[in-house]
């Protein structure tokens, strides 16, 4: 009975770690995401300030 319990005990932890895994996964994506749009954003305001200039 103790080794049907390590074995579950194994799968929950094995599944908890999984779940933390995919969640850093996700909040990656998304933060390459967001730095992609700000840089693009950051080029478009200094192009319109270089056209504002010149």
């Amino acid at each position: 009975m103790a080794l049907i319990q390590d074995n579950m005990n194994s799968l929950n932890y094995n599944s908890e770690q999984n779940f933390i895994t995919e969640l850093k996964a996700i909040v990656s994506v998304c933060r390459q995401k967001a730095y992609s749009i700000i840089d693009t954003a950051q080029v478009v305001m200094n192009w319109n300030i270089g056209k504002r200039i010149v």
